[in-house]
């Protein structure tokens, strides 16, 4: 039984209403159990053939009749304590309960936990392996564990399955992006700019950027090089939305993943399968279209931040001299206010040198943080803010990162989890105080140009 619990019972024990309650399920649960027992034992002196399957088979019946996740558990600790009742019973009784479906894990985890006599480890591997408990409750049973290389191994098998299982959804994300991807590719005539970049940006979204491949890219770029193809042949058209279609690839991936020689592709095959058209399609002027774009983008969240975000972009770099001034000057003309040398400079640095990582990152926290919803801004961007100034407190959540405890912590259950940090913060806080020194006398080569008793400490 935990500590904590332990002091909640001895603190409530003169409490009349609580006395009254718990002893009236005790109780309950004590005659369930003495039930169970007796039938264990009686089969067992008797020699029959299964006498803890039985025997599991009648706890199922007693948790069918009655599921309370309170009286479940409290059955399930009361069974690991009772001597005469073997370890078999309780592992198969936990098996069998972590495959109902309105029997939560955790009930198992928490029975487990509470007991004041343990289980083997080799009925938790055994619960772990056999049972259908999620991983995340797994990981939790785990920790119940007594050889350290034991649980060692178990967290890492687990983790595992959790990192395959994770893999799986992916691959299924993928696959459903792709064959809604196919599905427009099918329509693309019928559909107008703007529903495709919405559609795209969508399927984008529901995937997420970390799940993108090269695959999945290249279709996005084919289907997007096509629709453009599409604009230019039409005569009433002749130029695509650029702007519509950058919302599923941006500007800075158009020139980085050369969307204009796609273009020129799929628009030769137009022209083969319907008849050419004289001096319709020309590369430069369509790339000379997309750093149009850009620079309209980059202007508008330069009026924004007062930053230039220039896409960070090799292929940026290797534009010929004419094209690069193109786009510096084109940001000049739309930005309201009148641009400074060092301003232009700057773009120009950007441009031909690629954007920083540390801008990219820069850039990335702050899209971040004007993505979360609005009733938890206030408290994330106060404990970035006390990361940002104080070092010290940066530097210890890097070591419980790296040393996993945070991990260990954010996959326990929220009262877990705060009892856990209770104990540690209890623990610290016996640790006999120190001294660091504050003040410390000058040196002027080997010799002190202060007193040496003069040293000033800070008791921590």
């Amino acid at each position: 039984m935990k500590i904590q619990d332990r002091i909640k019972k001895f603190m409530n024990r003169n409490n009349p209403e609580l006395i009254a309650g718990e002893t009236k399920l005790d109780k309950k649960i004590n005659e369930k159990a003495n039930e169970i027992e007796k039938l264990y034992v009686t089969k067992k002196e008797k020699g029959e053939e299964n006498p803890i399957n039985d025997t599991v088979e009648k706890i199922m019946q007693i948790v069918q009749n009655n599921p309370d996740p309170l009286e479940v558990r409290k059955l399930l600790t009361e069974l690991i304590e009772r001597e005469n009742i073997s370890d078999q019973v309780v592992e198969r009784a936990a098996i069998e309960l972590s495959k109902k479906e309105d029997i939560l894990n955790h009930i198992i985890v928490e029975a487990i936990d509470e007991a004041e006599t343990s289980i083997p480890d080799s009925s938790i591997k055994n619960i772990i392996n056999k049972g259908e408990m999620n991983i995340r409750d797994n990981l939790e049973l785990i920790q119940q564990m007594h050889d350290q290389e034991k649980q060692k191994q178990a967290e890492q098998e687990q983790l595992e399955l959790q990192r395959q299982e994770q893999q799986k959804k992916i691959e299924q994300k993928r696959k459903e992006a792709k064959t809604k991807i196919e599905i427009l590719k099918s329509n693309i005539k019928e559909m107008q700019d703007g529903e495709i970049g919405d559609r795209i940006s969508a399927i984008q979204e529901q995937l997420g950027p970390e799940n993108m491949n090269n695959e999945i890219n290249e279709l996005i770029q084919n289907i997007i090089a096509q629709r453009m193809a599409e604009d230019i042949y039409n005569d009433a058209r002749k130029n695509p939305s650029i702007y519509k279609l950058s919302k599923a690839m941006s500007t800075g991936e158009m020139i980085e993943r050369d969307l204009a020689t796609t273009v020129q592709e799929k628009y030769k095959e137009i022209e083969e399968e319907r008849g050419h058209k004289e001096g319709r399609f020309n590369k430069r002027e369509f790339k000379m279209l997309i750093l149009n774009e850009m620079a309209r983008q980059i202007s508008i969240e330069y009026e924004k931040t007062g930053l230039f975000n220039i896409p960070e972009s090799k292929q940026l770099s290797q534009l010929k001299k004419e094209e690069k001034k193109y786009l510096v000057d084109t940001i000049q003309n739309l930005v309201n206010t009148k641009l400074k040398k060092e301003d232009i400079l700057e773009i120009s640095r950007q441009i031909n040198e690629g954007n920083k990582e540390l801008q990219k990152k820069e850039n990335q926290i702050i899209n971040l943080i004007r993505q979360i919803p609005i009733e938890d801004k206030s408290r994330i961007i106060d404990v970035l803010n006390k990361m940002i100034v104080d070092k010290n407190r940066l530097d210890t959540i890097e070591m419980l990162d790296n040393e996993g405890l945070l991990n260990k912590l954010a996959i326990m259950p929220t009262e877990k989890r705060k009892e856990t940090i209770n104990i540690v913060n209890k623990a610290v806080g016996k640790r006999n105080k120190y001294k660091v020194a504050t003040k410390t006398p000058k040196t002027n080569g080997a010799k002190f140009s202060g007193n040496p008793t003069s040293i000033e400490y800070e008791e921590r």
